[in-house]
């Protein structure tokens, strides 16, 4: 069927991660992001303790503080959103070694297309097939990216 388990199996990691990501964890993020500007909104009058060093320092409006934790979600989220276009490039239509062998030269593209009018992604065939089956790397880059919305 012009596929192999080289291909398969990347395109599957990068769409089951896209699909979580801007279906679920974005979406998320964004909710976060909406409470913590509500709740900035609410405690603008009330002042509170900053902390600097591990000890009492100047005086801050809690909205302050909150809005310091919305900026931090947002700025995850824009991370979130800037490895997801790299995980709507997928492997299928490399095969085996990525050279597309035993594939229809347009085997890719259409896999991209169809997989983009079921999810309402942007699916494509990767820039070099052979990148995209030797590495991992937007994998790896998501979950780095993941980390840093978590530390936040």
């Amino acid at each position: 069927m012009g596929q192999s388990s080289n291909d398969v199996i990347p395109t599957t990691i990068h769409v089951s991660a896209a699909l979580g990501v801007s279906e679920r964890l974005i979406p998320a993020l964004q909710h976060l992001s909406a409470v913590l500007e509500r709740k900035a909104e609410e405690t603008d009058s009330v002042v509170k303790t900053g902390r600097t060093h591990l000890m009492d320092a100047m005086p801050v409006r809690l909205s302050q503080e909150l809005n310091a934790w919305r900026t931090q979600v947002e700025q995850g989220i824009a991370r979130l959103n800037s490895v997801l276009d790299r995980l709507l490039a997928i492997a299928q239509g490399g095969t085996a070694v990525g050279s597309g062998i035993n594939a229809h030269p347009r085997f890719g593209q259409k896999v991209a297309t169809l997989l983009a009018e079921q999810t309402g992604l942007q699916f494509r065939p990767a820039d070099s097939y052979f990148e995209a089956l030797a590495c991992q790397d937007t994998a790896v880059e998501l979950s780095g990216q993941m980390r840093v919305v978590a530390v936040s």
